[in-house]
């Protein structure tokens, strides 16, 4: 009998919870027109890159909805309806309503564009959160974007690469003179600067340029995506840290017009979905890289670390070029200006933190970076634009 009231009680909170919130089912059913999104991933099935795209399709068909409308995301892997390198294309034009993906592979077309997914011996995802919500990156990622006719939103919060896989063991900057590497974005241009040569090599031919030695090198992504495509089959060093990357953001971007025709009651859950696939992709990639690296362990890769002369020197490059960078593209010096300014700013609270705070004290920065950075967040954090979507516009 007590059993019985107990669960009676569970359902008489359940259906006034339902009731109070105005989520009954067969109503809302009935009542609601789905709007469906075609979205294609730049990323191919079967490997863990693809995991940002999958988490945020559950989470936007899951939270974007009200009595009124459902968003519902028809989703395809990379190259699925459109080669991998014309999704963007494909999205700007309106031929796809969105794209899910990592704008590194954008440098040729912005490299400002860039910024927003990676940029070598830079940031930490933690970092990118913080500096997009709250120092400006996502008015800026508006801007950028805004010029192809594409309103993004930070989708899926990566960490720092495994490392480079090599048939050498690599420990100094003089190691790398001669080497032909796979590593895309802008570690091309600082590869070049230490005397290697850059391949372009699409992700899915990778295992077979080590395994064939076409490279000496390559990379790939984090030790769960680099253990799903089986690097550690075809090279004895994995070289660390990943100095190229030290963070991958994945961007959902929207055709502008697809964003405009969409009820307002849903494009701030649209958002509010973001910011919960950016969490739980970056702890899944996280959390699978402990059994990657065990995996990597069991077969017999010898993984070793770059030494802290090397790691230095390779910030001093990247400062360097991002200083080149910055006088060819007032997007690119915009943008990495608003990092570099976070960075400075935050260092002193990340040294006050060490051991145990996330991400390295930098010790170098641009020239185009202030004196004294400025925080907008600082004097105006009651702003309703800072808040989550519950919150909006509480006092």
């Amino acid at each position: 009998m007590r059993k019985k009231g107990f669960f009676s009680m569970v359902v008489a909170v359940l259906v006034l919870s339902l009731a109070v919130f105005g989520w009954t089912a067969a109503p809302c059913a009935a009542k609601q027109k789905v709007i469906k999104w075609r979205v294609q991933d730049t990323f191919a099935a079967g490997i863990a890159l693809s995991w940002s795209g999958e988490i945020l399709t559950r989470t936007i068909n899951d939270i974007v909805q009200t009595p009124n409308y459902r968003l519902v995301l028809d989703y395809h892997y990379g190259s699925e309806m459109f080669p991998m390198g014309e999704t963007f294309e494909a999205v700007r034009t309106g031929a796809l309503d969105a794209a899910i993906g990592w704008p590194g592979f954008l440098k040729g077309l912005n490299s400002a564009l860039t910024l927003f997914g990676s940029f070598p011996c830079s940031m930490t995802p933690e970092d990118y959160a913080i500096w997009y919500y709250y120092g400006g990156g996502r008015q800026l990622a508006n801007e950028i974007y805004g010029k192809y006719n594409i309103k993004p939103f930070a989708a899926g919060g990566g960490s720092i690469e495994g490392g480079l896989w090599s048939h050498k063991k690599l420990t100094r900057p003089e190691d790398f003179k001669g080497l032909k590497i796979r590593c895309p974005g802008f570690s091309e241009d600082i590869l070049t600067m230490l005397g290697a040569r850059t391949m372009a090599i699409s992700p899915d031919e990778i295992y077979l340029a080590v395994d064939r030695k076409v490279v000496d090198a390559a990379e790939f992504t984090f030790p769960c995506g680099d253990k799903s495509i089986s690097l550690y089959e075809v090279a004895k060093y994995l070289i660390t840290p990943a100095w190229w990357q030290t963070y991958m953001i994945t961007i959902l971007g929207v055709n502008m017009n697809t964003w405009k025709r969409l009820p307002d009651e849903l494009k701030p859950l649209v958002e509010y979905a973001t910011k919960v696939s950016y969490l739980i992709s970056y702890a899944k990639w996280e959390y699978s890289n402990i059994d990657a690296v065990r995996t990597f362990r069991k077969k017999g890769t010898d993984i070793t670390k770059l030494d802290s002369k090397t790691i230095e020197e390779l910030e001093k490059l990247t400062v360097r070029l991002a200083e080149q960078e910055a006088a060819k593209n007032p997007d690119f010096l915009k943008v990495a200006k608003s990092q570099y300014n976070f960075l400075k700013g935050y260092k002193e609270w990340r040294y006050m933190a060490k051991p145990y705070g996330q991400g390295k004290v930098h010790k170098y920065f641009p020239k185009f970076v202030d004196k004294d950075p400025k925080f907008p967040w600082i004097t105006d954090k009651r702003d309703p634009k800072y808040y989550a979507i519950f919150e909006k516009g509480k006092k």
